[in-house]
């Protein structure tokens, strides 16, 4: 029966189309809820609400993001900056962007006053003209030569007067622009230099670097020409204002009728242009985001040929860009629209009722003209002024983020000017202990919703450990145990959430981060070289180092000889794809070596390196170890580098759950030390696990030293026949 009802229905409604879809249909037409879905979606377009309209095209996880900052901002707690610094917790607001302007600007104070002067008198000169104008048409009218005159030198005067003071000002500005931009992009790159590692962990490169152009590009136009021109013409509203209520208040609270309009429709367009520019400048930095991510792995997307999905995927942002500034042109359209008419209409009603009153003698036409004239004048202005608030509320909202940058600061003082301690030790000696140290990542919840967040992992647990000067630490273990996050807190990188670390008896959150930084040297798995040459990489962090200092780290970290090999010795320009990867980590060596650090750290020196770059690294470091004048850590997976370590830290889970040497490690059956050394093949274990023989360590080394050559051997014949074949191709016969 209900089925019957519904076909009835469909039928009045879509006649022979219903009865065509025949049987087909019945069940989708028999759910009422698919009916409803699907009337909903005929007519959605049809009934958007505004709020509605605005989000078409965005994706879900934007909007969640939008409506989760509006409700934080109606608490009072902007829940988008969770985990930020402090001064990220409040909207940013147009006295807030002012004061940072203003700020930056306060070098060049003298020279915004006299940009200040020259448009205020520009804007006077500008102000006269209508009137003068309006005299001289009368006065040929009347044949008034000596009036016509005199007329004629007050217009060549004023446009003299206003073209020089408006080129002025306009070089002025233009001139105090270009400084505000320069400070402006300085000042935010030196506050994200100074933000803690967390906030970096949790930030995009790519978001950050938009920020840093095409955000302050927008901001530029902001003193350049938008608030220039809005004094600019804020006093021409104000001065053709003065005049008509001077010569006619009638005439004054029609055009102020009019002007009252007009702002209404320019606030309502203004907060809805600034909340555009926001999700525009969003938008714009998750596409930089994408292409920055995809061109850094240009290589990883060329070798799985993902090209194709890639470029749909940046053409997707595009396409939201496109959306998003499509509905900023409707606006804007609107907004035109109206403010046009409410123009016009206002100059053609003053134009009947001023022309009755001539009629009537209550004016003359002369004072007609004239009105007609300021009329336009201060109409015009309004309107102007109005388009340069909306476009000041834009510009403010493309960078409201930018903002938000500038006024963070750091959750903790590991750096820069907000350490809050500046204590050093006398006599270093590069002794560390751990006491209860746990620690756990901060904002570990990804998906930003505050509500459902889980209690923080906790990534090390109640560690303690002693770090010995002239000793050699490794830290080992599976992944994931928590070597690399301990490696971060030795650096101050993290503080960590209970527990204390302590440098020669003193606790680290009482010296000077920088100062204690500078006694580390750091050699990580792949290390990163700058585009410079080789010995400023090897100077780098260390200004004023000579050549003789920069030879001996090459030397010490066994780098000098293919250095020398160069082209340019110390001179060669490289970068990170120059150089093969023991020589890179040979630099970083040599990087570390040169500060004459008191704690050595390495993380993976060795991991990701061939047998024959593995060996010449692994020299380097055996001549670091044997002067015993600083405390060493290592992190390491593969055992066989770590043997002979005066302590082995085996991490779990983030516990310490095994310490000792090499030999008293071996001895704990089924321990994690012992396992991994059977997974590596390290040392042959006994069947009751018994403690290795010298005998059985010496068959090891020549076991492993056979392994070396025989890779070492296999690389050389393929190199030997990639040479060959390289010659080949080229008709050339090979040396040797």
């Amino acid at each position: 029966m209900a089925v019957g009802t519904v076909l009835r229905s469909r039928v009045k409604v879509g006649g022979a189309n219903s009865r065509r879809r025949g049987v087909a249909g019945l069940a989708s037409f028999s759910s009422p809820r698919r009916r409803r879905a699907r009337r909903q979606a005929r007519t959605r377009s049809a009934r958007l609400s505004l709020s509605e309209w605005w989000t078409i095209g965005l994706r879900t996880e934007d909007r969640r993001a939008d409506a989760k900052r509006e409700r934080g901002e109606r608490d009072g707690n902007d829940a988008s900056t969770s985990g930020s610094g402090e001064g990220s917790d409040k909207a940013v607001s147009l006295l807030d962007f002012v004061g940072i302007m203003f700020d930056l600007l306060r070098p060049y104070r003298a020279t915004f006053a006299f940009g200040l002067v020259t448009l205020v008198l520009a804007a006077g000169a500008e102000l006269a003209l209508p009137h003068f104008t309006a005299k001289t048409i009368f006065a040929i009218q009347k044949g008034n030569q000596e009036l016509f005159r005199g007329c004629i030198r007050w217009l060549l005067g004023l446009s003299v007067a206003f073209s020089v003071t408006a080129s002025m000002r306009g070089m002025t500005f233009g001139f105090l622009n270009q400084r505000f931009v320069f400070r402006l992009r300085t000042k935010l790159f030196e506050n994200l230099l100074r933000q803690d590692i967390t906030f970096h962990d949790q930030s995009d490169v790519g978001v950050l670097t938009s920020r840093l152009t095409s955000d302050c590009s927008s901001m530029s136009r902001i003193l350049g020409m938008n608030i220039n021109l809005l004094i600019r013409n804020v006093f021409k509203t104000i001065g053709g204002a003065a005049y008509l209520w001077f010569m006619s208040p009638r005439f004054f609270v029609q055009t102020l009728a009019s002007l009252a309009v007009i702002l209404l429709i320019n606030v309502k367009y203004g907060q809805y242009s600034r909340k555009a520019a926001t999700t525009e400048q969003e938008q714009l930095a998750l596409g930089n985001q994408i292409a920055t991510e995809v061109l850094t792995l240009i290589r990883t997307v060329r070798i799985f040929g993902t090209e194709r999905s890639e470029n749909t995927k940046y053409q997707k942002s595009l396409e939201h860009l496109i959306r998003i500034g499509t509905r900023q042109i409707v606006a804007y359209g609107m907004f035109l629209t109206s403010a046009t008419f409410l123009v016009n209409a206002t100059e053609a009603l003053c134009l009947l009722y001023g022309g009755l009153c001539c009629l009537r003698g209550e004016i003359t036409p002369e004072q007609l003209t004239s009105f007609l004239f300021y009329i336009e004048f201060v109409v015009q202005s309004a309107l102007a002024s109005s388009e340069q608030v909306a476009n000041i509320n834009t510009a403010v909202g493309s960078s409201e983020r930018v903002l938000e940058l500038l006024k963070r600061r750091p959750n903790h003082h590991l750096g820069g000017e907000e350490s809050g301690g500046d204590g050093k030790v006398e006599s270093f000696a590069g002794n560390i202990e751990l006491r209860d140290v746990s620690f756990s990542y901060p904002d570990l919840n990804l998906t930003g919703n505050t509500e459902t967040a889980e209690e923080p992992r906790m990534t090390l647990r109640n560690i303690n450990l002693s770090l010995r000067p002239g000793t050699v630490t490794a830290l080992v273990g599976p992944s994931g145990g928590g070597k690399s996050t301990l490696v971060s807190l030795l650096q101050y990188l993290y503080q960590p959430t209970s527990g204390a670390v302590l440098v020669d008896g003193v606790p680290l959150d009482e010296l000077d981060p920088e100062w204690y930084r500078s006694q580390i040297g750091y050699v990580e798995q792949e290390p990163k070289l700058f585009d410079l040459p080789i010995g400023e990489n090897i100077g780098y962090g260390t200004p004023g180092r000579g050549r003789e200092d920069l030879e001996r780290a090459a030397e010490e970290a066994n780098a000098l000889r293919f250095v020398r090999d160069l082209p340019d010795d110390l001179e060669t320009w490289v970068g990170n794809s120059t150089l093969s990867g023991g020589q890179r980590q040979r630099i970083a060596l040599a990087r570390a070596l040169i500060r004459e650090p008191r704690i050595l750290i390495l993380d993976e020196a060795t991991s990701a390196l061939d047998a024959e770059s593995e060996f010449q690294v692994q020299k380097a470091l055996d001549r670091v170890f044997e002067q015993k004048d600083r405390t060493v850590v290592i992190v390491a997976h593969r055992l066989s580098t770590v043997m002979n370590a005066d302590n082995i830290v085996v991490l779990k889970a983030g516990e310490v759950v095994e310490q000792g040497r090499h030999e008293d490690l071996m001895q704990i059956q089924g321990g994690v030390y012992q396992r991994l050394a059977s997974k590596q093949g390290v040392v042959d274990l006994a069947p009751h696990c018994e403690p290795p023989t010298e005998a059985m360590k010496k068959e090891q080394r020549q076991r492993e030293e056979e392994r070396e050559k025989e890779e070492v051997a296999l690389a050389m014949s393929s190199s030997i026949d990639e040479i060959e074949s390289i010659a080949k191709a080229k008709k050339v016969k090979p040396a040797g």
